[in-house]
């Protein structure tokens, strides 16, 4: 469904309001969260979808989110993260290499040869 939505949202709003959220909850909260927080892990698969269908163009739309921050904010961190899984998986696939082979074999982020 995000699919084939995804150019009818305000990504600039939600981007912001995933933003707030998690600064709200804070890095030592987001980092002892276990799978039974729901919102937080709402939030990371959404955001997780949305970089997998927006790549990189996804950070065109925080324009409501400040970026020029030390230390980077948390979105920014979890935007770049999912930009490098998603980058490790295409470079794998370039070798024919099953996503599953990789999470299996634990081969998921090392480098191709």
């Amino acid at each position: 469904v995000l699919q084939s939505t995804i150019y009818d949202v305000d990504l600039d709003r939600i981007l912001q309001s995933f933003h707030l959220y998690l600064q709200d909850l804070g890095k030592e909260k987001i980092r002892w969260a276990g799978a039974d927080d729901k919102p937080l892990q709402m939030v990371k698969t959404v955001l997780h979808e949305l970089v997998k269908l927006r790549g990189a163009t996804i950070k065109g739309h925080l324009s409501m989110v400040p970026i020029d921050t030390k230390p980077q904010h948390i979105i920014l961190a979890y935007i770049e993260l999912n930009l490098e899984v998603l980058g490790n998986c295409q470079s794998m696939s370039k070798f024919r290499i099953p996503f599953k082979s990789m999470v299996v074999t634990g081969s998921f982020g090392q480098k191709a040869h």
